[in-house]
């Protein structure tokens, strides 16, 4: 079977402020305390025999896990919608030649804060199913009900309606993992869409109890980034500018590397940071693309950048702005024995096969390296 792999990150949060300094600072730690602990927290709400609630702004407790079935939700944000048009302008001025608003419709797009989400009143349910648990990695399939089109015997269109479909996720949290596997198939949603989900139940199940947050991302290979960054420039096209940004960081990191100082200067100041690259005064960057060429810095910038599944965005020198994200380089695929599939039978789940649980374990390692 195929799986697109996916990679979660979180953040602490503090969720608001008040005119008590003692409990804000006691948010904060709980916060962080929630942070060091986050592989530990999400195993276990996965993994506990015990039934597990959604701890909700509002106050409620709806059931998230009882015995081995899970309801995932999912909730719309306007900065979904917004961010494909956003780049569509951002480029449209750049072409214009309109570099001022350009950077100003940037610096402005993202949301003042990120911690306001829909009430839960508004979320779409989803059934979900742990069917197979490794300790820190879990098989999960998720399903939705579609109805099924046919005739009868005096040629009438009929819908059975109980038809359903399902499509299989690994969560993997381990020291140095943590990864999404998700079937390469579009039987309940596209891997993006069920990406989505997590991200979302993540955020309702640690938020308001841990004071966590996280986001889902397809991670990417190094070599496809610079493959891509050549095809560029073998159409003739030159590079202007480089944008990197770098999310709150996750796991330990080279503190040689580049990406090793943005995530010390992440942690140090609870900030996420941003480094742009560009051609002195209007002139086109150096860049080289071809292995053993290529500079240093920014390939540790590339490296940190497609681990973490973040955007790279490239000005080039017509104005446009190309955005390099795994739809632009690929998204990376794992495989896993079709045997796994067979699983969904598993109603009372303890432990993978062997088999199976190695060979799980031995792809997300091969993953955690695959661009060093």
């Amino acid at each position: 079977m195929k799986f697109i792999a996916y990679r979660f990150d979180c953040w602490p949060l503090q969720l608001a402020t008040t005119c008590d300094p003692e409990l804000d600072e006691k948010e904060n730690e709980i916060a962080h305390e929630s942070f060091e602990k986050r592989l530990e927290i999400l195993s276990n709400l996965f993994g506990t025999e015990e039934d597990v609630e959604y701890s909700l702004g509002d106050g409620t407790h709806p059931p998230f896990k009882k015995d081995n079935d899970v309801i995932l939700r999912t909730y719309k944000t306007k900065k979904m919608k917004m961010d494909e048009a956003i780049e569509e302008e951002y480029s449209t001025l750049m072409a214009d030649g309109r570099i001022n608003e350009a950077e100003k419709l940037i610096a402005t797009s993202e949301p003042e804060d990120v911690t306001k989400i829909p009430k839960a009143i508004y979320d779409e349910l989803i059934p979900a199913r742990v069917i197979y648990n490794l300790g820190n990695a879990f098989v999960v399939r998720i399903q939705k009900k579609r109805p099924l089109e046919g005739e009868d015997k005096n040629y009438h269109s009929i819908i059975y309606k109980n038809n359903y479909v399902s499509s299989m996720a690994i969560l993997i949290f381990h020291h140095g993992m943590q990864y999404l596997l998700i079937e390469n198939t579009r039987k309940t949603y596209s891997p993006a869409t069920i990406a989505r989900v997590f991200e979302h139940t993540f955020n309702r199940l640690l938020m308001a109890e841990y004071h966590l947050m996280v986001t889902v991302n397809p991670i990417r290979k190094l070599s496809d980034f610079w493959m891509q960054m050549e095809n560029i420039i073998n159409q003739g096209r030159r590079i202007k500018s480089i944008r990197f940004k770098f999310d709150y960081p996750n796991m330990p990191w080279p503190d040689d590397l580049l990406g090793g100082r943005f995530k010390r200067l992440g942690r140090n100041l609870n900030a996420e940071a941003e480094i742009k690259l560009k051609g002195q005064h209007g002139q086109m960057l150096d860049l080289k693309t071809k292995e053993g060429e290529r500079d240093p810095d920014v390939n540790s910038m590339v490296r940190y950048s497609c681990d973490k599944g973040n955007k790279v965005y490239a000005e080039l020198d017509n104005k446009s702005v190309m955005t390099l994200g795994n739809k632009q380089t690929g998204t990376v695929e794992v495989n896993l024995p079709d045997s796994i599939a067979d699983t969904q039978e598993n109603k009372n789940p303890k432990l993978f096969p062997d088999n199976i649980g190695d060979k799980v374990l031995e792809e997300a390692n091969k993953l955690r390296v695959m661009n060093n």
